[in-house]
Protein backbone atom coordinates (compact mmCIF):
# COMPACT_ATOMS: atom_id res chain seq x y z
CA UNK A 1 0.00 0.00 0.00
CA UNK A 2 1.34 3.19 -0.92
CA UNK A 3 1.75 5.69 1.61
CA UNK A 4 0.34 8.13 -0.54
CA UNK A 5 -2.86 6.25 -0.64
CA UNK A 6 -5.32 7.84 1.11
CA UNK A 7 -8.69 6.17 0.28
CA UNK A 8 -9.20 2.32 0.46
CA UNK A 9 -12.11 -0.05 -0.53
CA UNK A 10 -12.83 -1.90 3.18
CA UNK A 11 -14.52 -5.45 3.78
CA UNK A 12 -14.68 -7.90 5.97
CA UNK A 13 -14.22 -11.32 4.96
CA UNK A 14 -14.49 -13.63 8.15
CA UNK A 15 -14.90 -16.62 7.71
CA UNK A 16 -13.03 -19.13 5.16
CA UNK A 17 -16.39 -19.57 2.78
CA UNK A 18 -16.49 -15.54 2.18
CA UNK A 19 -12.51 -14.81 2.18
CA UNK A 20 -12.54 -17.56 -0.49
CA UNK A 21 -15.52 -16.57 -2.24
CA UNK A 22 -14.16 -13.20 -2.08
CA UNK A 23 -10.81 -14.53 -3.74
CA UNK A 24 -12.36 -15.91 -6.24
CA UNK A 25 -15.43 -14.02 -7.66
CA UNK A 26 -14.53 -10.17 -6.02
CA UNK A 27 -10.94 -9.81 -5.73
CA UNK A 28 -9.53 -9.63 -9.52
CA UNK A 29 -12.64 -6.59 -9.99
CA UNK A 30 -12.01 -4.91 -7.17
CA UNK A 31 -7.87 -5.04 -8.09
CA UNK A 32 -8.31 -3.58 -11.64
CA UNK A 33 -10.18 -1.04 -9.48
CA UNK A 34 -8.41 0.04 -7.05
CA UNK A 35 -5.34 -0.06 -9.62
CA UNK A 36 -6.83 2.47 -11.73
CA UNK A 37 -8.17 5.10 -9.38
CA UNK A 38 -5.07 4.40 -6.80
CA UNK A 39 -6.93 3.40 -3.82
CA UNK A 40 -5.94 0.71 -1.30
CA UNK A 41 -7.53 -2.47 -1.12
CA UNK A 42 -8.07 -4.15 3.13
CA UNK A 43 -9.80 -7.41 4.06
CA UNK A 44 -10.41 -8.43 7.65
CA UNK A 45 -10.54 -11.88 7.64
CA UNK A 46 -10.78 -12.54 11.67
CA UNK A 47 -13.31 -10.68 13.97
CA UNK A 48 -12.81 -7.45 15.34
CA UNK A 49 -14.18 -8.50 19.13
CA UNK A 50 -13.71 -11.60 20.61
CA UNK A 51 -16.80 -13.79 20.35
CA UNK A 52 -17.17 -14.53 24.03
CA UNK A 53 -18.12 -10.57 24.32
CA UNK A 54 -21.51 -9.78 24.82
CA UNK A 55 -20.97 -7.18 22.17
CA UNK A 56 -20.07 -9.68 19.52
CA UNK A 57 -22.39 -9.36 16.09
CA UNK A 58 -21.19 -10.76 13.07
CA UNK A 59 -19.43 -9.28 10.28
CA UNK A 60 -22.35 -7.60 8.65
CA UNK A 61 -22.13 -5.56 12.11
CA UNK A 62 -18.33 -5.53 12.28
CA UNK A 63 -18.34 -3.08 9.68
CA UNK A 64 -19.03 -0.57 12.19
CA UNK A 65 -15.65 -0.89 13.42
CA UNK A 66 -14.21 -0.92 10.42
CA UNK A 67 -12.78 2.74 10.44
CA UNK A 68 -11.44 2.28 13.91
CA UNK A 69 -9.35 -0.16 12.95
CA UNK A 70 -7.82 1.52 9.60
CA UNK A 71 -7.20 4.01 11.61
CA UNK A 72 -4.69 2.31 14.11
CA UNK A 73 -3.28 0.02 11.19
CA UNK A 74 -3.19 2.58 8.24
CA UNK A 75 -3.24 6.35 9.55
CA UNK A 76 -2.61 7.54 6.18
CA UNK A 77 -6.02 6.64 5.64
CA UNK A 78 -8.51 8.99 5.85
CA UNK A 79 -11.67 8.04 3.82
CA UNK A 80 -13.03 4.68 3.28
CA UNK A 81 -15.69 2.73 0.83
CA UNK A 82 -17.03 -0.04 3.23
CA UNK A 83 -18.44 -2.50 0.86
CA UNK A 84 -19.77 -6.33 1.58
CA UNK A 85 -17.85 -9.41 -0.30
CA UNK A 86 -20.27 -9.60 -2.85
CA UNK A 87 -19.98 -6.18 -4.49
CA UNK A 88 -17.92 -5.97 -7.74
CA UNK A 89 -17.29 -3.38 -10.05
CA UNK A 90 -16.35 -2.43 -13.29
CA UNK A 91 -12.58 -1.55 -13.63
CA UNK A 92 -13.75 1.15 -16.25
CA UNK A 93 -16.01 2.66 -13.43
CA UNK A 94 -15.77 6.36 -12.31
CA UNK A 95 -13.58 6.66 -8.77
CA UNK A 96 -16.47 6.61 -5.99
CA UNK A 97 -14.42 9.50 -4.03
CA UNK A 98 -15.30 11.51 -6.39
CA UNK A 99 -18.68 11.43 -6.03
CA UNK A 100 -18.75 11.10 -1.93
CA UNK A 101 -18.29 14.69 -0.05
CA UNK A 102 -15.84 14.78 2.00
CA UNK A 103 -17.49 15.10 5.99
CA UNK A 104 -20.44 13.20 4.87
CA UNK A 105 -21.85 9.64 4.90
CA UNK A 106 -22.24 8.31 0.89
CA UNK A 107 -24.97 5.88 0.08
CA UNK A 108 -27.27 4.46 -2.39
CA UNK A 109 -31.03 4.44 -2.14
CA UNK A 110 -32.79 1.32 -2.68
CA UNK A 111 -36.09 3.57 -4.09
CA UNK A 112 -35.45 6.80 -5.65
CA UNK A 113 -33.84 7.53 -8.98
CA UNK A 114 -33.55 3.60 -10.00
CA UNK A 115 -33.97 3.27 -13.54
CA UNK A 116 -36.94 0.92 -13.37
CA UNK A 117 -40.42 1.30 -11.50
CA UNK A 118 -39.17 -0.72 -8.37
CA UNK A 119 -42.46 -1.73 -7.33
CA UNK A 120 -43.09 -3.94 -10.43
CA UNK A 121 -39.76 -5.09 -10.25
CA UNK A 122 -40.24 -6.34 -6.80
CA UNK A 123 -43.79 -7.96 -7.94
CA UNK A 124 -41.77 -9.86 -10.72
CA UNK A 125 -39.34 -10.65 -8.09
CA UNK A 126 -41.57 -12.33 -6.02
CA UNK A 127 -43.60 -13.53 -8.99
CA UNK A 128 -40.74 -15.25 -10.63
CA UNK A 129 -39.14 -16.71 -6.62
CA UNK A 130 -42.60 -18.48 -6.41
CA UNK A 131 -43.12 -19.63 -9.89
CA UNK A 132 -39.54 -20.96 -10.47
CA UNK A 133 -38.10 -21.44 -7.06
CA UNK A 134 -40.62 -22.49 -4.80
CA UNK A 135 -44.08 -22.59 -4.23
CA UNK A 136 -43.28 -21.98 -0.46
CA UNK A 137 -42.03 -18.62 -1.69
CA UNK A 138 -45.00 -15.87 -0.81
CA UNK A 139 -46.28 -13.58 -3.16
CA UNK A 140 -46.77 -11.26 -0.16
CA UNK A 141 -43.82 -10.68 2.62
CA UNK A 142 -41.54 -8.02 3.61
CA UNK A 143 -40.08 -7.86 -0.10
CA UNK A 144 -42.97 -5.24 -0.24
CA UNK A 145 -42.43 -2.97 3.28
CA UNK A 146 -41.87 0.27 2.77
CA UNK A 147 -39.13 2.13 4.99
CA UNK A 148 -41.32 3.63 7.19
CA UNK A 149 -42.91 0.00 7.27
CA UNK A 150 -39.56 -1.71 7.90
CA UNK A 151 -38.17 1.05 10.75
CA UNK A 152 -41.34 0.85 12.62
CA UNK A 153 -40.83 -3.03 13.05
CA UNK A 154 -37.98 -2.08 14.89
CA UNK A 155 -38.70 0.97 16.77
CA UNK A 156 -37.08 3.25 14.94
CA UNK A 157 -37.66 6.55 13.58
CA UNK A 158 -39.47 6.33 10.09
CA UNK A 159 -37.22 7.51 7.10
CA UNK A 160 -38.57 8.48 3.39
CA UNK A 161 -36.07 6.34 1.62
CA UNK A 162 -34.04 3.35 2.66
CA UNK A 163 -30.54 2.82 1.05
CA UNK A 164 -28.67 -0.63 1.27
CA UNK A 165 -25.98 -1.11 3.68
CA UNK A 166 -24.02 -3.52 1.59
CA UNK A 167 -22.13 -0.32 0.46
CA UNK A 168 -21.35 3.31 1.82
CA UNK A 169 -18.48 5.75 1.97
CA UNK A 170 -17.60 7.09 5.36
CA UNK A 171 -14.26 9.58 6.51
CA UNK A 172 -12.27 7.61 9.13
CA UNK A 173 -12.60 10.65 11.62
CA UNK A 174 -16.29 9.18 11.89
CA UNK A 175 -14.67 6.37 13.36
CA UNK A 176 -15.65 6.60 17.13
CA UNK A 177 -19.09 7.96 16.51
CA UNK A 178 -19.64 4.29 14.13
CA UNK A 179 -17.70 2.38 17.01
CA UNK A 180 -20.56 4.04 19.39
CA UNK A 181 -23.49 2.87 17.34
CA UNK A 182 -22.22 -1.10 17.17
CA UNK A 183 -22.31 -1.20 20.88
CA UNK A 184 -25.64 0.57 21.81
CA UNK A 185 -27.30 -2.29 19.81
CA UNK A 186 -27.98 -5.37 22.25
CA UNK A 187 -27.79 -8.88 21.10
CA UNK A 188 -31.38 -9.54 21.66
CA UNK A 189 -32.13 -6.63 18.96
CA UNK A 190 -30.25 -7.87 16.90
CA UNK A 191 -31.23 -11.47 17.22
CA UNK A 192 -34.82 -9.87 16.74
CA UNK A 193 -34.01 -7.86 13.44
CA UNK A 194 -35.57 -8.96 10.17
CA UNK A 195 -33.26 -7.23 8.14
CA UNK A 196 -29.75 -7.18 9.98
CA UNK A 197 -28.10 -3.89 10.56
CA UNK A 198 -29.17 -1.78 7.64
CA UNK A 199 -32.34 -0.08 9.52
CA UNK A 200 -30.09 0.56 12.58
CA UNK A 201 -27.82 2.24 9.87
CA UNK A 202 -30.49 4.11 7.99
CA UNK A 203 -31.70 5.76 11.19
CA UNK A 204 -28.16 6.54 12.42
CA UNK A 205 -26.94 7.74 9.06
CA UNK A 206 -29.54 9.82 7.87
CA UNK A 207 -29.17 11.40 10.81
CA UNK A 208 -25.68 12.59 9.88
CA UNK A 209 -24.92 14.62 7.06
CA UNK A 210 -25.52 12.36 4.58
CA UNK A 211 -25.05 12.31 0.38
CA UNK A 212 -26.87 10.22 -2.12
CA UNK A 213 -24.78 8.69 -4.29
CA UNK A 214 -26.16 7.68 -8.11
CA UNK A 215 -27.90 4.15 -8.52
CA UNK A 216 -25.21 3.10 -10.46
CA UNK A 217 -23.06 2.55 -7.29
CA UNK A 218 -24.80 0.35 -5.98
CA UNK A 219 -26.97 -1.77 -8.25
CA UNK A 220 -28.83 -4.24 -6.98
CA UNK A 221 -28.08 -8.08 -8.97
CA UNK A 222 -32.06 -8.84 -8.07
CA UNK A 223 -33.54 -5.79 -9.64
CA UNK A 224 -31.51 -6.15 -12.56
CA UNK A 225 -32.21 -9.76 -13.19
CA UNK A 226 -36.30 -9.69 -12.48
CA UNK A 227 -35.92 -6.35 -14.91
CA UNK A 228 -33.62 -7.34 -17.64
CA UNK A 229 -32.87 -11.20 -17.55
CA UNK A 230 -36.03 -13.00 -16.29
CA UNK A 231 -34.86 -15.75 -18.74
CA UNK A 232 -32.55 -16.64 -15.81
CA UNK A 233 -34.95 -17.13 -13.30
CA UNK A 234 -35.59 -20.67 -15.77
CA UNK A 235 -31.76 -21.77 -14.65
CA UNK A 236 -32.54 -21.71 -10.78
CA UNK A 237 -29.30 -23.33 -9.16
CA UNK A 238 -27.27 -23.46 -12.38
CA UNK A 239 -26.36 -19.81 -12.18
CA UNK A 240 -22.75 -20.30 -11.52
CA UNK A 241 -20.75 -21.78 -14.08
CA UNK A 242 -23.07 -20.10 -16.71
CA UNK A 243 -21.73 -18.61 -19.79
CA UNK A 244 -25.58 -17.50 -19.89
CA UNK A 245 -25.17 -15.73 -16.47
CA UNK A 246 -21.70 -14.22 -17.36
CA UNK A 247 -23.01 -12.86 -20.16
CA UNK A 248 -25.82 -11.21 -18.51
CA UNK A 249 -23.43 -10.14 -15.57
CA UNK A 250 -21.25 -8.47 -17.80
CA UNK A 251 -23.89 -6.51 -19.91
CA UNK A 252 -24.93 -5.17 -16.44
CA UNK A 253 -21.95 -4.25 -15.44
CA UNK A 254 -21.09 -2.19 -18.83
CA UNK A 255 -24.07 -0.11 -17.82
CA UNK A 256 -23.36 0.10 -14.07
CA UNK A 257 -20.28 1.13 -11.88
CA UNK A 258 -20.91 -1.40 -9.05
CA UNK A 259 -23.44 -4.66 -8.70
CA UNK A 260 -24.38 -5.99 -5.60
CA UNK A 261 -25.32 -9.77 -5.00
CA UNK A 262 -27.35 -9.30 -2.06
CA UNK A 263 -29.70 -12.04 -0.96
CA UNK A 264 -29.53 -16.24 -0.31
CA UNK A 265 -31.93 -17.04 -3.27
CA UNK A 266 -31.03 -18.32 -6.27
CA UNK A 267 -29.96 -15.37 -8.29
CA UNK A 268 -27.31 -14.53 -6.20
CA UNK A 269 -25.66 -17.62 -7.74
CA UNK A 270 -24.96 -15.27 -10.71
CA UNK A 271 -22.06 -13.95 -8.91
CA UNK A 272 -19.89 -17.32 -9.02
CA UNK A 273 -18.71 -16.75 -12.56
CA UNK A 274 -14.72 -16.54 -13.13
CA UNK A 275 -13.30 -14.24 -15.33
CA UNK A 276 -15.88 -11.71 -15.40
CA UNK A 277 -14.59 -8.65 -17.87
CA UNK A 278 -11.03 -9.96 -17.69
CA UNK A 279 -11.24 -12.41 -20.71
CA UNK A 280 -10.62 -12.04 -24.73
CA UNK A 281 -14.19 -11.70 -25.88
CA UNK A 282 -15.63 -8.98 -26.84
CA UNK A 283 -17.61 -8.09 -23.34
CA UNK A 284 -14.36 -8.94 -21.52
CA UNK A 285 -11.85 -6.57 -23.25
CA UNK A 286 -12.06 -3.97 -21.04
CA UNK A 287 -8.62 -2.34 -21.24
CA UNK A 288 -8.72 -2.54 -24.78
CA UNK A 289 -12.10 -0.71 -24.34
CA UNK A 290 -10.78 2.06 -21.69
CA UNK A 291 -7.68 2.59 -25.07
CA UNK A 292 -10.59 3.05 -27.31
CA UNK A 293 -12.05 5.61 -25.22
CA UNK A 294 -8.92 7.56 -24.78
CA UNK A 295 -8.58 7.70 -28.46
CA UNK A 296 -9.57 10.79 -30.59
CA UNK A 297 -12.45 10.04 -33.49
CA UNK A 298 -12.45 12.38 -36.43
CA UNK A 299 -15.65 10.93 -37.94
CA UNK A 300 -14.29 11.03 -41.47
CA UNK A 301 -16.15 8.63 -43.68
CA UNK A 302 -14.15 5.61 -44.87
CA UNK A 303 -16.61 4.13 -47.68
CA UNK A 304 -19.04 2.27 -47.08
CA UNK A 305 -18.13 -0.89 -45.52
CA UNK A 306 -20.15 -4.06 -45.03
CA UNK A 307 -19.97 -7.05 -42.95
Amino acid sequence: MSSKTSCALVTTAIGDKYMQDWTNFSKPLWEKYAERHSVAIIVVTEDLISRDSDNWKNGSWQKLLLPQMVTKLFPNISRICILDTDVIMNPLAPNIFDFAPPDHFSVVSLESKTPYPIDEVKRRIAFFRHNYYSRDYPLDSLLFASSEETMTMHGLPTVNQSFCSGLFVADTKQANLMSDWFYSVTNSEVESSVAWEQPYLNNWIQNQPHHWLPYEFQAIWNYEMAWKYPYLYGSKDTLANSQTARDCVESSLWTNHFLHFAGSWFESQARFNTGLLLGNRPLGSFEQFMNYMETPVTGKPKGKILP
